[in-house]
């Protein structure tokens, strides 16, 4: 009996005690760790707004016709020449550029007529549509034409070149383009095949680009643009003509949004503040 006794008095006496140093480090580690990465998503959704405006700013600037300077980025560029779509080649999979309006069909047709929503429904895949241009003094660019749904895309490998049913304007023509950066492959993205055809690559690879067009200069990667007048008149025509390309008001926005983070840093403060309110209890358990 004074065995039980001894056993039931230090079980009461680990409890009135609370948790041990470990178990106080560990749960306040959790609450700083918390805490820090919501300050972090703080962080970056400052530096999001402010890449934002200055990519703005940039887009408000007057075009240009120097496309091969690279300072300003997002400053608008015309360029002038004509394309060689027998080099076309398809990036992707990839989903649909922000800005860009979707035509709706089959259920979500009638879900848009009926104001019912989709839902989460996740967005169509599609492919990148680039082409090189030859521009004045026989220089050559690859200029990102927009965007195709997947199920444009032939399943063809190995055979001719044929493209899809997307427009391929031919003659001199002039666009409104934007520079583009090349990307650099993920760890864990497959290695291209080049069976396909039209030819896909899974990224911007400039290597694989330049020999496409049989180039030994650096390449340059354009994205063609949307002026607001071009999506007025778009807009009032009937469908959708592929590639779609974004108007310029979208160049500026970012995947993962300003609120993104604000919602993300939400998330972290909200969890840090859960595990200080519940390492107080485990604390002071027991106490008077």
């Amino acid at each position: 009996n004074s065995r039980i006794f001894v056993v039931q008095r230090e079980n009461t006496m680990a409890a009135a005690s609370g948790i041990s140093t470990g178990g106080k480090a560990f749960f306040g580690s959790l609450c700083a760790s918390t805490f820090g990465l919501g300050c972090w998503q703080v962080q970056r959704l400052y530096e999001k707004v402010e890449k934002i405006d200055d990519r703005q700013n940039q887009l408000q600037m007057s075009p240009t016709n120097d496309w091969e300077n690279e300072e300003h980025p997002y400053r608008r560029r015309l360029v002038s020449g004509s394309f060689r779509h027998d080099k076309e080649v398809l990036i992707g999979p990839r989903g649909a550029p922000p800005g860009v309006s979707l035509p709706r069909q089959g259920l979500s047709a009638k879900q848009a007529g009926s104001g019912q929503s989709s839902g989460m429904a996740p967005g169509p895949q599609g492919y990148f549509v680039l082409t090189p241009m030859e521009l004045q003094g026989k220089k050559t660019a690859w200029i990102n034409r927009g965007w195709v749904p997947k199920t444009m895309v032939p399943d063809a490998r190995r055979g001719p070149a044929t493209g899809g049913t997307w427009s391929r304007p031919k003659g001199t023509i002039s666009l409104t383009t934007v520079r583009s950066s090349p990307e650099k492959p993920k760890i864990i993205t497959p290695q291209h095949d080049y069976s396909k055809r039209p030819l896909q690559l899974f990224w911007f690879d400039p290597l694989a680009l330049q020999a496409i067009a049989e180039s030994e200069e650096e390449i340059s990667l354009l994205a063609q643009v949307v002026s607001e007048e071009e999506a007025d008149e778009s807009s009032a025509k009937s469908g959708a003509l592929y590639p779609l390309r974004p108007p310029v008001a979208s160049v500026a926005d970012f995947k993962t949004t300003p609120a993104i983070h604000a919602g993300y840093a939400a998330t972290w403060f909200g969890l840090s503040g859960a595990g200080i309110y519940m390492t107080r209890k485990l604390i002071t358990r027991g106490r008077g």
